[in-house]
């Protein structure tokens, strides 16, 4: 009778382990996903749909797992991205899509509210949302204030604020300024070049005029062609 009870228990515990596991493991999917999608993002142009179904599955969260979910943020992000890229796109679709992701960029901010990646990406849903100006603008400031080195975010922050150039929002152009000069004195030539050729109209005109004080001549160079060529 005991090696009954032992066996079942055995048993018991084994599927416990196994469940346990599938539990632990089920942010994998998510995050290599994520980092695929960041390092090459063209390969995943056609993929709303796949992304709609594996977000659908995964649901609303009340836990926290910081890593997990970054990462369904940025897979939201995309899924809202990717939907409005066509020119026939369906803005009601699409409109449910960034709401859907504000919500989960929210609970990752909960979660993890010293994330100056997910910060940038509340900031661009709110402005995507139509969002009070200051609402947006918070949210750049603290991604900023939070990440203002790191190489990826310093690049997407700036093509973001660059393009929110005269939109009014409070204290953007000072967050752009920072974030440039950041850029121009310790970021790598490629970047510096790559975001000099990208920049708006509005936004490149004021790369033009920053501060060049402390910037090595090659650099200067490249800003002050800002708008003008894609390279220095």
């Amino acid at each position: 009778m005991l090696r009954i009870i032992f066996a079942v228990l055995a048993v018991g515990l084994a599927l416990l382990c196994a469940f346990l596991f599938a539990e632990v493991r089920r942010d994998v999917p998510a995050i290599s996903a994520a980092g695929d999608l960041m390092a090459r993002p063209r390969l995943w142009r056609n993929s709303a749909d796949l992304l709609e179904g594996y977000l659908a599955s995964v649901g609303s969260r009340k836990d926290c797992d910081p890593r997990f979910d970054r990462s369904l943020a940025i897979l939201e992000l995309a899924r809202a991205d990717l939907l409005a890229a066509p020119s026939n796109a369906d803005p009601t679709r699409v409109r449910i899509a960034q709401e859907t992701a504000l919500t989960r960029v929210r609970h990752a901010l909960r979660c993890a509210p010293q994330d100056g990646a997910t910060w940038l990406y509340a900031a661009m849903l709110e402005a995507a949302l139509g969002e009070p100006p200051t609402t947006v603008a918070r949210s750049l400031e603290l991604s900023a204030l939070i990440t203002p080195y790191d190489a990826a975010v310093l690049m997407q922050r700036i093509r973001f604020v660059g393009s929110l150039q005269g939109r009014g929002l409070p204290g953007v152009e000072a967050i752009f300024e920072r974030d440039l000069l950041t850029l121009a004195k310790w970021g790598c030539l490629a970047d510096l070049e790559a975001v000099a050729g990208a920049l708006p109209p509005p936004a490149a005109a004021l790369m033009r005029i920053m501060p060049m004080a402390g910037i090595e001549p090659r650099r200067r160079k490249i800003i002050q062609n800002a708008g003008r060529t894609s390279g220095g």
